[in-house]
């Protein structure tokens, strides 16, 4: 997988760390599954409890990846900055390797992830 290829999944787990910095243990997520069972949900509602979902299930994988892996996504897009996350934030094989697998891991649970539009040739 090249890193063009995965400019989408790097924004995808920015929105993840995002996410992490707006749960709050004692009310959840920002979106209720009553509200979206309720029919009772507009266009934006609707954005963001898709957004909630893709963001469970990305924080789902990354629970799923190898130590190294999991480490190092932590340390590039939550800041985690323990001695060991430093050195692993500036492993890029690492990153791309754990990159590939959060991608992976998304289009197997049925999510569509963006890949790179070749570009056509004027010929």
């Amino acid at each position: 997988m090249q890193k063009d290829e995965l400019d989408f999944i790097d924004w995808i787990l920015i929105e993840w760390a995002r996410s992490l910095r707006s749960f709050k243990p004692d009310l959840g997520y920002a979106i209720s599954k009553f509200i979206r069972a309720s029919g009772q949900i507009d266009f934006d509602q609707m954005c963001d409890a898709a957004d909630a979902d893709r963001n469970l299930a990305v924080d789902a994988i990354i629970d799923g990846l190898p130590k190294n892996q999991r480490l190092c996504v932590e340390a590039v897009y939550t800041g985690k900055n323990d001695p060991k996350s430093r050195i692993l934030r500036h492993n890029a094989q690492l990153l791309m390797a754990a990159q590939t697998e959060v991608k992976n891991g998304l289009e197997r649970r049925g999510f569509w992830v963006f890949e790179k539009t070749p570009k056509l040739s004027t010929n």
